[in-house]
């Protein structure tokens, strides 16, 4: 669910991913849709194996009747560099080739995000907490565009605390592993931090089940404006 103008919609998602382990041997980490190891969009508190290089593709599209005659179309697509630098460190990059503005017929280029990732050493074998970060550099030419989750034209940046709860070394035949995201948004470096209307929490959860090289998961994640209740509720 997403939010525009103040209306709450559903968005039915297609995703299509293309994902290439640049590596020899057998990939073991599931790359979020925006870089980073982890579910969709939820981030699990261990980074890729050190060494390890992911690059990876997706693209995302909805449709929406507008009215009896006007069906809304909307295309995003993520390319994706994720690097482990070490046992508790990786790096991702996350650059959108093309998404729809909205007003004209061929879209724009979309933000780049440059992160981080850093497995603290409050950490186990069940028990992980971690600590990512992004940096956007405003590389889209129009911001806030229709159906999309709100950005701003502005350099942004985001901090978020993540725990995971692994149980493949206690349960070896039971292997769920959940995560958990908390964090803040800064929409605008240009602004006071926590103080701003467009300034956002960003929460997330979801786990995930293996069951030989398949993977079944699921997630909730939200971006909640929690400076501006008054003209966006807060369950948008």
């Amino acid at each position: 669910y997403k939010t525009k103008g103040g209306v709450l919609r559903k968005i039915r998602s297609l995703f299509g991913s293309i994902c290439i382990l640049l590596i020899v041997q057998q990939g073991y980490s599931q790359v979020s849709f925006t870089g980073g190891k982890g579910l969709a969009r939820v981030l699990s508190a261990d980074p890729v194996r050190a060494s390890d290089i992911y690059v990876n593709w997706n693209l995302s599209t909805f449709m929406k009747q507008t009215s009896p005659s006007t069906l809304s179309k909307y295309y995003r697509s993520n390319l994706n560099v994720t690097v482990g630098m070490a046992s508790y460190l990786e790096l991702f990059l996350n650059f959108v080739p093309y998404q729809d503005d909205q007003k004209h017929l061929w879209g724009q280029i979309g933000d780049t995000n440059f992160g981080f990732k850093y497995l603290t050493p409050l950490s186990t074998n069940f028990f992980k907490f971690g600590i990512s970060g992004f940096y956007k550099f405003p590389t889209a030419r129009i911001g806030n565009v229709a159906y999309e989750s709100f950005f701003t034209d502005k350099p942004a940046w985001a901090i978020k605390g993540l725990i995971t709860f692994d149980f493949i070394h206690m349960m070896p035949t039971f292997p769920l592993k959940f995560n958990f995201n908390i964090g803040y948004m800064d929409h605008d470096i240009y602004d006071q931090f926590f103080t701003s209307k467009i300034d956002q929490m960003l929460i997330g959860a979801g786990f995930k089940f293996s069951i030989r090289s398949i993977q079944f998961y699921t997630e909730y994640t939200g971006e909640i404006f929690f400076n501006n209740s008054q003209q966006v509720a807060y369950n948008q």
